[in-house]
């Protein structure tokens, strides 16, 4: 947990058992944990610690709403860190270079892995050796989308590349084959006027809806809460409203399946089995 500058550990009976101060100018917003590494983002600045010693650090020019770790495919030197930005900017970052820029509707409030929508338990090709990773986000203006990050991403001379396995030309056809099925746009998400390719394509996106302003995300996590077989996306804004989007057979575009305001500005969720033995919960 974080608590003003310091990073913190306590075990399950409350007791502190680590404490490191990250010498950051501004209180950590979020962090997170991988092994050895500990990711702390503040307001403008991103660092990363390994065995309490720091070793990326980086200035944004926005500030950073939401963090989340992206493992690819090498465990090693395959995991990225995407950075929401109040400037509307999604970056893709590792260590202490911005690999990417994607642009987004709105400021990226959160962001969190979605789990391999297994539709064909025999014929799931995206769950097995699926070619991407996917990432939902929420912004401020109440806009949800998805982008698909190639498993096999890898940095070559400070470039994003493929890996050296699989060529460029096999990941895009890949996207392309996938897109043919699933309707997406897999146009690069960049606003280069050289029109440089990215390895990020867009998935689905739902805006903000027919003239109607919906309220900030704040989290969002994906989660199998119908018992369908594919996990859904559960929402929670900061007006109290709680959503629930799932796939319906077919849809390549998840719908609204269940919503509920709680008169609270919701914060954060989770869900799982709480009180109830055999039955999934949202908290």
């Amino acid at each position: 947990l974080a608590r003003l500058t310091n990073v913190e550990g306590v075990n399950r009976k409350g007791k502190q058992f680590f404490e490191m101060n990250t010498n950051m100018t501004d209180n950590v917003n979020v962090v997170a944990v991988q092994d050895t590494k500990i990711f702390a983002s503040a307001n403008y600045t991103y660092n990363v610690f390994d065995n309490e010693k720091e070793i990326a650090h980086l200035m944004m020019p926005a500030p950073i709403n939401s963090m989340c770790l992206a493992p690819l495919t090498d465990r090693s030197s395959g995991l990225r860190t995407l950075l929401g930005c109040a400037d509307r900017v999604i970056r893709v970052v590792h260590e202490d270079k911005v690999l990417e820029t994607v642009p987004v509707d709105g400021a990226t409030q959160c962001l969190s892995l979605y789990h391999i929508r297994d539709r064909d338990a025999e014929k799931d090709t995206r769950a097995r050796g699926s070619p991407t990773l996917d990432v939902v986000y929420g912004t401020d203006n109440g806009s949800l989308g998805m982008l698909m990050m190639p498993r096999n991403m890898a940095i070559a001379g400070g470039d994003v590349v493929a890996d050296p396995e699989n060529s460029e030309k096999e990941v895009v056809d890949e996207g392309k084959k996938e897109a043919a099925v699933l309707d997406l746009d897999f146009s690069p998400p960049t606003d280069d006027p050289g029109g440089q390719k990215s390895a990020i394509r867009r998935g689905w996106s739902i805006d903000a809806g027919m003239g109607k302003r919906k309220a900030a995300v704040n989290s969002m996590t994906s989660f199998d809460i119908t018992a369908d077989g594919t996990p859904d996306i559960i929402v929670g804004r900061n007006d109290g409203t709680l959503e629930v989007f799932g796939f319906d057979m077919g849809e390549e575009c998840p719908k609204n399946q269940f919503e509920t305001n709680i008169g609270e500005s919701i914060r954060a969720i989770e869900c799982g089995e709480v009180s109830n033995a055999g039955f999934n919960e949202i908290i």
